[in-house]
């Protein structure tokens, strides 16, 4: 299209693949067509190979997003913290010998893993002001020992089962997230609501590649740890 992103090998329904890669100009959540269900799996190789300068802390993965009766969205990321951060550092020399804090090097190695809610109105549960009682969030849910730079493929993969999430990278086992019936977080009237899923960035050109999602049983239920759970814990307020 006309930002630059590139669809050529979009989603095939009848292959269950696909692959795209997204441009750096802008943030962006990608629906996979012909999945909406409380039971689903789905998981693509991610290569980034830039982030714009302007976003210090830029998460890339998957999302799985909900509308209640009222046509509120909520919505529950699972992605990789590609943080690239402020990294100031103290530069005697600078201010005429005087001293000050100067822009370091930009991190490029990554190595955690985390999870976000966004609650109705839009309130993801990292902005200023919102309570695990409202939505919560984890940026450090799971850590790879060998660090993910540009132009490193990794794969992440998410298998819903109803109110578990269970997560995967690189095909190993992470950590299972779990709504709760406390939040409206893709839940309404005691029960979980059917989600939509799909891949998301921000601010970033990468490829999602090998991508594939489906709701059958036998797929969702191979994806289930056979191992006890592990389960996410949440950052406090």
């Amino acid at each position: 299209d006309e930002d630059g992103d590139d669809f050529t090998n979009e989603y095939n329904e009848e292959t269950e693949t696909g692959s795209f890669t997204t441009t750096s100009k802008l943030s962006n959540f990608y629906t996979i067509r012909g999945v909406k269900s409380k039971r689903w799996y789905v998981e693509t190789d991610i290569t980034i190979h830039e982030v714009a300068n302007d976003d210090r802390y830029p998460k890339i993965g998957i999302f799985t997003n909900a509308y209640n009766s009222t046509n509120a969205e909520t919505m529950v990321t699972f992605f990789l913290n590609a943080d690239i951060g402020l990294n100031d550092v103290w530069d005697e020399t600078a201010n005429n010998g005087e001293g000050a804090m100067v822009k370091g090097e930009d991190n490029s190695n990554w190595t955690s893993f985390g999870v976000c809610e966004m609650g109705t109105g839009g309130q993801w549960a990292w902005n200023a002001g919102v309570t695990n009682s409202t939505a919560r969030y984890q940026t450090s849910a799971y850590q790879v020992t060998t660090p993910i730079t540009y132009e490193t493929t990794f794969k992440l993969g998410v298998a819903r089962d109803n109110m578990d999430f269970h997560v995967y990278v690189n095909g190993t086992y992470a950590y299972t997230y779990q709504l709760s019936p406390y939040l409206v977080i893709l839940y309404e009237n005691g029960e979980s609501l059917d989600s939509y899923v799909g891949f998301y960035q921000y601010n970033s050109k990468a490829t999602f590649a090998n991508y594939k999602v489906s709701d059958q049983d036998d797929i969702v239920n191979a994806n289930i740890p056979k191992e006890s759970f592990k389960y996410c814990e949440f950052m406090e307020d």
